[in-house]
């Protein structure tokens, strides 16, 4: 699915990359979407889903799960998705 980034999303995506600097890994093109798919749930009030695990308060990294427990979006992995949980 892809989405025209909007204006509200937008600055929160700005918004998270300046809070939380771990969460994209500037030196590859790995997690360059996770601030657009946080912001999006965020800003639409949305479930996002997720196979990622915890970082489990790594110094150098972290998830999808992790933001979304910072910034309490719901965020379920892709199995209870399907199940309805």
């Amino acid at each position: 699915m892809f989405l025209k980034v909007d204006e509200p999303i937008a600055k929160e995506v700005v918004s998270i990359v300046k809070e939380y600097p771990k969460l994209v890994d500037t030196l590859t093109d790995r997690n360059q979407a996770d601030p657009y798919l946080i912001a999006l749930a965020k800003v639409k009030k949305a479930v996002l889903v997720t196979q990622e695990g915890s970082a489990n308060d790594s110094p150098k990294k972290m998830k999808i799960s992790d933001m979304c427990g910072l910034e309490n979006i719901r965020c379920i992995k892709l199995l209870p998705m399907f199940e309805g949980t």
